[in-house]
């Protein structure tokens, strides 16, 4: 009768130990969850930045195509992790960090062309595509 009170204390002491320990690590993850990420200033700068990139990507699309930047119609910004510090835009015997880079693809219209930029959140812009597409084929897609 003794030994088996002795084994009882014993797993209770156990099991009790095992609570406690788990009950701490979820104290643990909670706590590193709460706490401020050090990507939150990164985003908030990344939004932050997000107008003055547009207008530097309107400044360069009306260069190239000698439009004003008022005459895009239609603009979108979609935040993208570039695999390399090229924003996904590879030109032949040019070297690329391998490094993720946040930052925004974003797609300028007028009329039938439709620019497309990679950029990243401190302000560096690729052109990555500029396409003439006829209204049948926009339709298609």
């Amino acid at each position: 009768m003794i030994a088996l009170k002795q084994n009882h204390r014993f797993f209770s002491a156990l099991l009790f130990a095992g609570l406690l320990f788990l009950g701490f690590k979820n104290i643990q993850s909670h706590t590193v969850l709460a706490a401020p990420s050090p990507m939150q200033p990164t985003q908030q700068k990344s939004q932050s930045n997000l107008g003055s990139i547009i207008t530097d990507v309107l400044e360069d699309a009306s260069q190239r195509s000698g439009l004003p930047a008022s005459a895009f119609e239609k603009i979108t910004a979609q935040r993208k992790t570039w695999s390399d510090g090229c924003l996904g835009v590879h030109k032949p015997g040019q070297a690329c960090t391998q490094a993720l880079v946040p930052g925004w693809h974003i797609t300028l219209s007028h009329d039938s062309q439709t620019w497309v930029y990679h950029t990243s959140t401190d302000g560096r812009i690729r052109l990555a595509s500029q396409e003439a597409c006829n209204k049948q084929n926009t339709l298609k897609k």
